[in-house]
């Protein structure tokens, strides 16, 4: 398993790392281009559609792919999958088609708000493919999969604006174009690459209640998770204005790109905490040594990103988008990156408790999580707009992470947080120090690095003489 690891880290690190940079240009050149207003208004329609989406997959992606990793019939859990998609993503376009019908000026307000729900929506279909792909640890397959519709996205976008047609109508459009091509490049994957015949789908009504029982506490946590992640861009555009919207939205999406090694490391570590639970039995002290690594390797490299872009933001930002963004959103996008190693650590917790099937207790810290967001943003959005919202969800992480630690409290398996506490601890002294004495960008973002290297080691959160060794227990069996 070692070098297989080793492996499906490389190959999720190529995966995620072209996906991060094709979203990144897309969102540069959005952010540019298009003004606060527009791209406000985009930005909340995604919001809307992704909790739409959160709510038609009922949670039923990740059993999925769970059921592959372990050797389920990937035709029939994925034909069942698939049918239960098509039934939900219908219903969410007759509920728009009747919202539309009852409110239509709602929708004239709003007008990007529908092609981006179609979009959405026919995106949806590629679900059961990256389930696959994921579950078979197929990461070439996912990685085109994950750059096929950004890559459209960006090269009409930049077309559109050469000729002077990027307009409201232009973008729609061009974001239903990117889907329907990456539905249909996942079918040809399916069909032609991995050789697996879906069509027709399967239908087993006993099996997919099955499924659905199984998914419940799921559907939980994955809807809280998005209400976590999005719900603050939905109350900023009911009760503030689109361009504040636009600098929440930005500084957000820059924080999002932050947690790249999150994003490489989470689906690659799914499958092999499944592995290493499977059997159900006391796990091994090499097991633990492993799960006791992995958790120190998290922490060390989970604010590295953080440092970089906080310690150039306003210049980098203003320069960027001609000073559309920059200091006007730093401090929103200082407390976001606060939330980073607390979302390392609690994902952690999270594939944990899912590979061992406590699904039951990830739904509870969720639904309690999301539940404080909620009434966090109700509180803050309307007194201090985007920096409330910012001080919600970084207050209903600390809260998920507590969650976590009591309800695991007798569990054996769990990280060490005081490895949390020295990661965010190291960094924000070498930020502080390097902001404070150094004023170039770049050399103050290589100054914190270094001082946070040297900190790291001084704190015993990174062991030198431990590297090598830990390197060789990875890749050999």
């Amino acid at each position: 398993m070692p070098r297989k690891l080793a492996r499906d880290i490389s190959a999720s690190t190529v995966q995620v790392i072209i996906s991060q940079l094709l979203g990144l240009v897309l969102f540069l050149i959005t952010s540019r281009w298009l003004g606060k207003a527009l791209f406000g208004e985009l930005n909340w329609s995604l919001a809307i559609a992704t909790l739409c989406i959160s709510v038609a997959t009922m949670g039923m992606d990740l059993i999925v792919m769970r059921r592959i990793a372990r050797g389920d019939n990937i035709r029939v859990i994925t034909g069942i999958y698939a049918w239960h998609l098509v039934f939900s993503g219908s219903a969410i376009m007759l509920l728009f088609l009747l919202a539309s019908l009852i409110s239509p000026s709602t929708f004239t307000i709003h007008f990007l708000f529908p092609a981006i729900l179609v979009s959405q929506v026919i995106s949806l279909f590629t679900s059961p493919i990256k389930q696959i792909a994921n579950g078979t640890r197929a990461f070439g397959h996912l990685a085109i999969l994950s750059v096929v519709s950004n890559t459209v996205k960006v090269v009409l976008i930049i077309f559109a604006q050469s000729l002077d047609l990027l307009t409201p109508s232009v973008i729609a459009w061009i974001f239903i174009v990117a889907a329907v091509a990456e539905t249909v490049t996942g079918l040809y994957l399916v069909t032609r690459h991995l050789g697996l015949q879906l069509f027709p789908l399967r239908s087993d009504p006993k099996a997919y209640f099955i499924l659905v029982r199984e998914s419940v506490p799921q559907f939980g946590v994955t809807f809280f998770n998005i209400i976590l992640a999005r719900f603050d861009w939905i109350l900023l555009g009911i009760f503030t204005t689109t361009v504040i919207t636009a600098e929440y939205s930005f500084a957000y999406r820059v924080f999002e790109l932050s947690r790249i090694p999150l994003l490489i490391l989470s689906p690659v570590l799914i499958p092999v905490f499944i592995a290493i639970f499977r059997d159900d039995g006391v796990l091994s002290a090499r097991q633990h040594l492993k799960l006791d690594l992995l958790f120190r390797v998290e922490m060390a490299v989970s604010v590295l990103l953080p440092i970089l872009l906080i310690s150039c933001w306003t210049p980098l930002m203003d320069t960027l988008t001609l000073h559309k963004y920059g200091a006007v959103n730093e401090n929103i996008f200082i407390l976001l990156c606060c939330c980073i190693p607390l979302q390392f650590a609690t994902d952690y917790y999270w594939n944990l408790c899912f590979a061992q099937n406590q699904l039951k207790l990830t739904f509870l810290v969720a639904v309690g999580s999301g539940l404080l967001n909620i009434s966090l943003n109700l509180l803050l959005i309307p007194i201090y707009a985007g920096t409330g919202a910012a001080i919600a969800y970084l207050v209903s992480f600390v809260a998920q992470l507590l969650l976590f630690y009591w309800y695991t409290r007798d569990n054996k398996v769990r990280p060490n947080l005081q490895l949390l506490f020295k990661s965010f601890l190291c960094a924000t002294v070498a930020l502080l120090l390097a902001r404070r004495f150094v004023q170039e960008p770049v050399i103050s973002a290589t100054v914190a690095l270094l001082l946070y290297f040297g900190f790291a080691i001084l704190s015993g959160l990174v062991v030198l003489k431990k590297i090598k060794p830990a390197l060789k227990f990875f890749l050999v069996r």
